[in-house]
């Protein structure tokens, strides 16, 4: 398998060193044997590196140690020449290369079901004949990406070529596997593998899960919607766990019937928010078998050790690393080593293994459903920051033993935390400072938790108060009553001065470039918003010059795709822009409509009466006045009882409009 080019060993991913030569194949097993040769057919494009040319610096002093037939640094694939060929037949008679090995397994007596294969085929390479050597047609290559610095400049300790192939998506992204900003190469065209780490489903789910799945979905959202990728994503349910038996113990509830309440609870959460579902969720309990399959291919490669206690830990120590000073337990070898197995204590749930009752640990769950989707290669895997270490550096030491590969994921994408504003801590059940998705969504729209989280990086830690949360709310009312504005400015409701619409127009233009670059740029969500504010900045000026005089030149076409715009932009990531006033099919709010929209007219008719003047001195026209006043305040009074019901009126020169209120933010007003 060809992988992504070189990343930094860093701290947080200390342990990523080339694997010792393969064990004998694992049989038998319902996961395909780890190390086994890969099925014979066509093979996926994947982040290839091109073949080094004459005298690349990268291959200085490595070039004449490699065997015929190895791999180069990094999972690169080096062909060697055969015994036929000279020097000037290189790249004639090479044997086609060899599928990566991907997993093919459905349990029967689950619901999991297998996506299949989601990589193309690559073109196939036939032998050259024996004598003489037919020419071939050379063989289409997509485009190169330059590398981003050289090797000694990243710290990393593999060899780099000059060029790497692959899928270009147009985006730079932050990888914590290199510390630094690279470009998103994927293995398909058009779509892109990608695992999430899911929930625990032990208790509620709270503000500082929403916000670490809602910014992954917003980046989700702009590379399927923007960058036209599709996006293949799968989701773990860890539905056993001590957690989940601690809890259920308390609770007088079997584990599964308190997983199962959780993890109902958890997908209703996510709908509410309005975060869309994977492609497909896998529980953990569904893929025992697989599990212990993949625990064994990770024994028979000489990577883990079962213990007479009924335990299996990773063997860090098989890989050459040399990390922590902990506490030894009594069956292990090492301090660092962690449990793949655990042997089942009393009365806990269990199942049986070659190793006797016991239940998988946490690092190998997530490992073996990837693999069961993706096989081998994975393109991005995402969740929060707290899980780069130890759980995704586990998990990485997991697959590349088990696949015997050198890079098993190529992108790890890892959200801030969700602090309490002036506390420096973050959001967790533990420390009991967590406030409910439920409880949250009776005060505040997902619309408006989404433009916060919009508002910051999705990689910082982002404070959250009721404060915070007004500003957002205070944001996307300012986008609404622009768009208001503008509609009324379309329709003829509202009349303005001239508009200088080419200045609209280059705006415009400016603003779809900005917000373009800055989602390329590793999802620049702050920048992106601000570029729309700023739009919308502009737009105002030109609406804020308010006349009484009609028929002057109007240029409502600007303002139409303006509008357009900045709806698109909105949907695109999540948030619903759509008219306020009550538009639907039920008839109970069709009613509701109308009865508003009669109720505004009247007051209208009975507001312009108020105001007209048709006295012929100016003294019968004070007097004519005061004897209208009545019915002014009476306008007044009725608008403001409206308001109260979510109902908004705005008197303009000579019409009136209305628009509903977010009812769950009615109340609260900044600095209250």
């Amino acid at each position: 398998m060809v992988h992504r080019g070189p990343r930094r060993l860093g701290a947080a991913f200390r342990f990523l060193q080339p694997p010792p030569p393969r064990s004998p194949a694992l049989q038998n097993a319902k996961l395909p044997p780890a190390g086994a040769p890969p099925p014979a057919g066509p093979a996926p494009l994947h982040l290839r590196a091109a073949p080094p040319g004459p005298g690349d610096p990268a291959l200085a002093g490595r070039a004449g140690g490699r065997r015929p037939g190895a791999r180069g640094g990094r999972g690169r694939r080096v062909r060697a020449r055969t015994p036929a060929q000279g020097p000037s037949e290189r790249g004639k008679g090479r044997a086609p290369p060899a599928a990566p090995h991907l997993s093919n397994v459905e349990n029967p007596n689950t619901s999991f079901k297998h996506l299949g294969n989601i990589r193309p085929p690559a073109p196939r390479m036939r032998p050259a004949p024996p004598a003489p050597p037919a020419p071939r047609a050379r063989r289409p290559r997509p485009r190169r990406i330059t590398p981003l610095s050289d090797p000694a400049e990243r710290g990393c300790g593999f060899v780099c070529h000059s060029g790497w192939e692959g899928h270009d998506t147009g985006v730079r992204v932050y990888n914590s596997l290199t510390r630094r900003k690279d470009p998103l190469i994927v293995g398909r065209a058009d779509a892109a593998s990608w695992y999430s780490c899911g929930p625990t489903v032990y208790d509620h789910a709270h503000l500082g899960h929403a916000c670490s799945y809602v910014r992954f979905d917003i980046i989700r959202r702009i590379l399927t919607r923007v960058f036209g990728y599709n996006v293949i994503m799968v989701m773990g349910i860890t539905d056993v766990d001590d957690k989940i038996i601690h809890r259920a113990s308390e609770m007088n509830m079997s584990p599964a019937s308190l997983a199962n309440l959780y993890e109902e609870e958890f997908k209703q959460d996510m709908a509410a928010l309005k975060v869309l579902p994977p492609t497909v969720y896998v529980r953990v309990t569904e893929t025992i078998p697989q599990i212990i399959s993949f625990i064994e291919g990770i024994i028979a490669n000489g990577h883990a050790y079962s213990t007479a206690q009924g335990n299996v830990y990773f063997d860090l120590q098989s890989r050459g690393d040399k990390y922590g000073k902990l506490v030894v337990d009594s069956d292990k070898r090492h301090a660092s080593d962690f449990a793949l197995w655990k042997a089942a204590k009393p009365q806990e749930v269990f199942w049986a293994s070659p190793w006797g009752k016991g239940r998988p640990g946490w690092h190998i769950e997530c490992s073996t459903i990837s693999s069961l989707v993706f096989g081998s290669q994975l393109d991005i895997h995402s969740g929060g920051v707290d899980l780069a270490f130890p759980h995704h550096e586990n998990e990485i030491a997991q697959c590349e033993a088990f696949h015997q590969c050198k890079q098993w994921g190529n992108y790890f994408l890892h959200s801030g935390h969700l602090h309490v504003k002036g506390k420096e801590e973050k959001m967790s059940k533990s420390l009991k400072n967590y406030i409910t998705i439920k409880d949250f969504l009776k005060t505040f729209s997902p619309d408006v938790f989404r433009l916060f989280c919009m508002r910051s990086s999705y990689r910082a830690a982002i404070d959250y108060s009721d404060g915070t949360m007004l500003e957002a709310k205070h944001l996307l009312l300012v986008v609404a009553a622009f768009v208001e504005d503008a509609r009324a400015y379309m329709k003829g409701q509202l009349v303005c001065g001239p508009i200088r619409d080419d200045v609209l127009w280059e705006r415009l233009c400016h603003t779809q470039e900005a917000v373009k670059a800055a989602l390329a740029d590793d999802f620049n969500t702050p920048a992106a918003v601000d570029a729309i504010m700023d739009l919308i900045h502009h737009g105002n000026r030109q609406l804020k010059a308010r006349t009484k005089e009609p028929g002057g030149p109007r240029s409502p076409a600007v303002f139409g795709s303006i509008v357009s715009y900045i709806k698109q932009f909105f949907e695109t990531v999540g948030i619903s822009l759509a008219d306020r006033q009550l538009v639907s099919e039920d008839s109970s709010r069709a009613t509701l409509h109308s009865v508003v929209e009669e109720l505004v007219r009247f007051r209208l008719k009975v507001r312009l009466f108020a105001l007209a003047t048709e006295a012929a001195t100016r003294e019968a026209g004070r007097q004519q006045f005061l004897d209208r006043r009545p019915l002014l305040e009476a306008c007044d009074t009725l608008r403001q009882d409206l308001a109260a019901h979510g109902i908004s009126i705005k008197d303009r020169s000579s019409t009136s409009t209305w628009e509903l209120l977010d009812h769950r933010t009615q109340d609260h007003k900044p600095g209250s």
